[in-house]
């Protein structure tokens, strides 16, 4: 499985090329998305993603991996290493429908400075949400 498309207020279609070797080939996300999009993509992938990867997990890894994103260098930055007792991290359930993680450092701006990421299926992921960001922002 691979990201072939990405929903943010519109779908954006990735490009699913391969090389010689039939791996994907690389991508530029700035190019493809806003710049803040993508910073919250980012986070919220390499940072909402339990230590054992299932197919879908796996194929959002390998999009960080084609736009040349250091998935451990980002939890590292933002506090959720697989290993740090310190985490808050609401694992994936049927009941919930959806798996949580807060992060530390999310704007760089000092102060309280945290953010919480959700994944799962959308009805219960935006019924969790206040407000949501679109592709106007």
């Amino acid at each position: 499985m691979k990201v072939a498309n990405v929903w943010l207020g519109k779908d954006i279609q990735l490009n699913t090329d391969q090389d010689e070797n039939k791996k994907m080939v690389k991508i530029r996300p700035l190019d493809v998305f806003a710049e803040t999009h993508w910073r919250l993509l980012e986070q919220a992938i390499c940072c909402n993603i339990p230590p054992e990867l299932s197919a879908t997990d796996r194929s959002m890894a390998d999009l960080m991996e084609r736009a040349g994103t250091d998935m451990d260098a980002m939890k590292a930055k933002h506090s959720v290493q697989d290993n740090n007792d310190t985490k808050i991290r609401f694992p994936f359930s049927s009941s919930r429908k959806r798996m949580s993680t807060i992060i530390e450092e999310a704007t760089g701006a000092g102060g309280y400075d945290k953010r919480l990421h959700i994944k799962g299926a959308s009805e219960m992921v935006l019924a969790c949400c206040n407000t949501f960001m679109n592709d106007q922002g």
